[in-house]
């Protein structure tokens, strides 16, 4: 527990410990007055609670075994985190805007896509700084690109489980994938970033804006790092040395 707790100290800074734990309070209080709301339903309570647990991340990857991959990603990036996982908890289900904000979705959309290809990124250099070999530029990149669709399919995944679980269970009406033509009416969803030709389309308007914005911003996420390949220069510098086939690690874990 003395190691756990030392690495907690030494991988994040107390001004973010102090940050983090600001927006997990935030996030209970999200969770617990959507749940007692007049209009409370089970898909929006559920979405407020993984998103306060999802917080955990970063302590949870710092408990695991020396040499698991997800200890070398740094608490910045789940700084990242935990501040999307609080607007869309308190601003998205709590405030409404998913449904009362038309560009409130593909804006979350757009910056979740941004953040998991640069956690790809440090997944492929952590996988350097673990295992010791060459890599270059382009591999790293195609395996950022692919971890920010591992995530985006994990969300769409859990979205549809969502719906399909709690309609079956309790015979809520889920709507974590804004299919209901009649719950759109009158709000935000019943446009989307794409309009539909008609109403009986709008349950394909979100999944395909979130595959376009996805993908739009994961490239963009790919030019950023290329522009700005922040594990080759700078403070967070990687020093690898492809020459010799072995990897040095600089300290990137300040947060």
């Amino acid at each position: 527990m003395k190691k756990y707790i030392s690495r907690l100290k030494k991988g994040c800074k107390l001004h973010t410990f102090i940050y983090w734990t600001l927006l997990r309070v935030l996030m209970i209080a999200a969770f617990v007055g959507t749940a007692f709301s007049e209009s409370a339903t089970l898909t929006a309570t559920v979405h407020t609670a993984v998103c306060f647990f999802a917080s955990f991340l970063w302590e949870l990857s710092q408990a695991m075994p020396k040499k698991s991959l997800l200890r070398f990603i740094p608490s910045s990036i789940h700084t990242a985190l935990n501040t999307g996982l609080f607007i869309s908890s308190f601003f998205g289900v709590y405030l409404n805007w998913y449904y009362d904000m038309r560009y409130f979705d593909p804006v979350m959309t757009a910056a979740f896509a941004f953040w998991a290809v640069l956690y790809g990124y440090e997944i492929g250099y952590g996988l350097v700084k673990k295992y010791h070999f060459s890599a270059t530029k382009a591999m790293i990149f195609y395996a950022a690109f692919g971890v920010s669709f591992i995530f985006f399919n994990a969300c769409e995944l859990g979205e549809f489980l969502c719906d399909q679980l709690i309609g079956l269970a309790t015979g809520d009406v889920g709507n974590a994938q804004f299919w209901s033509v009649a719950l759109a009416e009158g709000t935000g969803r019943e446009v989307s970033i794409i309009d539909a030709i008609n109403p009986e389309r709008i349950p394909l308007m979100d999944i395909m804006a979130d595959i376009i914005i996805h993908s739009a911003s994961a490239f963009l996420a790919l030019i950023f790092i290329n522009v700005f390949p922040y594990r080759l220069r700078g403070r967070f510098k990687y020093d690898i040395d492809y020459g010799n086939n072995k990897t040095k690690a600089a300290d990137s874990s300040a947060g």
